[in-house]
């Protein structure tokens, strides 16, 4: 029996998101990247532990395991191994022994019915009466350091984000399109040098989207039954190899987002998207506004589609190795493949000036996941959407069922054939109660008569929101039926 120490960090996405500049927020995400992952903490780990080899790298994970049993001085000193190079993070961890990792996963449900719980809060905190951390306002400040607009005082923990920030940037990573990854959130308000006959995408409803940004965030559903379902396999070879499939799947699906749009984009000089956190099945980026519909369409499209394929393609290993020892194993992965095949994601959406509070921007778009993992009830792909320009309102209606977007992205919104000034006489209508119906025949739109007979009230006003961001090319007429 083997003994598992599994150490997680928590709140990931609200610990980046404290600090409103950018090159703060991705040295969050480059520390916790690299800080965490078999190659950093190889040489660091208390006497008698060792890195498990069966978990792939997860950003935020650390999977710790001896032959014999561990002293709770141990586990904590193991903790604090890791918490004290990442000292704003607040961390978790659990023990268990077993056969694998697999199985004591499995047993505790993920640590949670786990007797053995250690809880460590974050190392740096905003005392009263020293002055408070310039980065981030969340703790207080223990440094001088130089500011592009002149020198400033930084906690521990912005330290470390700024330090990683310098890795990452010092990393070699030329695109051959010679495209630039983005180093502040300005960089998203100037993303191409469009020439005089060039037509660059646009938001329908807005003529300066250009200052705005849209966070998303995106969840996979029915991962917990995924993973039940590789659990009956009883191969840590399988569930680290699966493992890295969703990983790797989630990266690529956000890989493909990013050439979607740079694909739509005008003498690109930035790209139009910055990941602030990557892990598992868990996204949380800011995009560009006019280009949000199109990144998180192709997120959740190209994720179900690429997660599959890597599990199918697993199969015929997984297959030609057990198969010799028990056919059974064998033939429980097409239980596996069915789960991988229910698998989608629940994507919230907050369109934000660029200026706007970030950490805001998380916490109303954490509800919007939620919208839509809940519309989309485990089974289906949703996107649900706010608009922090218009009002701070998490609204149920706001929400879309992706096969339907990307079918929008290719033949035009719904409502492409009203332009602007009859978009707002016809919420006007809505608003006044008046028959909206009667109004588009009334003034000669027989197509919006008839979208005004097969849709609800609420799926009016949805679209309506929706048309606000929704991506369209200069050349194209809107207001023609």
């Amino acid at each position: 029996m083997t003994t598992y120490v599994v150490i997680g960090a928590k709140r990931i996405q609200q610990w980046i998101a404290r600090t409103p500049r950018l090159a703060l927020t991705k040295g969050a995400s480059h520390a916790l990247t690299t800080r965490t992952s078999c190659n950093y903490l190889r040489d660091k780990l208390p006497n008698g532990l060792r890195l498990s080899g069966e978990v792939p790298d997860i950003a935020g994970v650390v999977v710790l395991e001896s032959d014999d049993g561990v002293a709770d001085d141990t586990v904590r000193a193991a903790i604090t191994m890791v918490a004290k190079d990442l000292p704003g993070l607040e961390w978790s961890a659990w023990v268990y022994e077993a056969a694998s990792y697999v199985e004591a996963y499995q047993y505790t449900g993920g640590g949670q019915r786990c007797a053995r719980v250690y809880h460590v809060v974050p190392a740096t905190r905003r005392l009263p009466m020293l002055a408070e951390c310039e980065g981030c306002h969340e703790e207080s400040a223990e440094r001088a350091v130089n500011l592009p607009d002149g020198k400033g005082s930084y906690g521990a923990d912005c330290v470390v984000r700024r330090e990683a920030f310098k890795e990452w940037k010092d990393t070699p990573k030329p695109r051959e399109d010679g495209v630039a990854e983005p180093e502040m959130f300005e960089h998203l308000t100037k993303l191409e040098e469009p020439g005089d006959d060039d037509h660059p995408v646009r938001a329908m409803g807005r003529r300066d989207a250009d200052n705005h940004l849209a966070l998303i965030l995106a969840d996979g559903n029915r991962m917990g039954d995924f993973f039940k379902e590789v659990a009956q396999l009883k191969d840590p070879q399988a569930h680290k190899a699966l493992s890295k499939a969703l990983d790797d799947a989630t990266r690529e699906a956000a890989r493909r987002a990013r050439e979607a749009v740079i694909a739509t984009m005008v003498n690109p000089r930035y790209c139009p998207d910055v990941l602030h956190y990557v892990g598992g099945d868990d996204v949380m980026a800011s995009v560009a506004g006019r280009f949000a519909w199109t990144w998180a369409v192709t997120l959740a499209e190209a994720f179900e589609i690429e997660f599959q394929s890597r599990v199918e393609a697993f199969e015929t290993e997984f297959q030609s190795r057990v198969n010799d020892v028990c056919a059974d194993r064998g033939s429980k992965f097409e239980e596996v493949k069915k789960a991988a095949k229910s698998a989608s994601l629940g994507v919230g959406m907050v369109f934000t000036h660029v200026k706007a509070p970030f950490a805001g921007a998380r916490e109303l778009a954490e509800e919007m996941e939620k919208i839509a993992k809940k519309k989309g009830k485990g089974e289906k792909s949703y996107i649900a959407w706010a608009d922090t320009t218009v009002d701070h309102k998490a609204l149920e209606r706001n929400v879309i069922d992706t096969e339907l977007a990307f079918e929008e992205l290719r033949g035009g919104h719904v409502l492409r054939g009203l332009g602007p000034s009859a978009r707002s006489a016809l919420k006007q209508e809505l608003d006044a109660g008046r028959d909206a119906v009667a109004w588009a025949t009334r003034t000669g739109r027989p197509e919006t008569a008839k979208y005004l007979e097969g849709h609800c009230e609420d799926q009016v006003y949805a679209d309506l929101d929706r048309a606000r961001w929704w991506p369209v090319v200069e050349e194209i007429k809107e207001g023609q039926e």
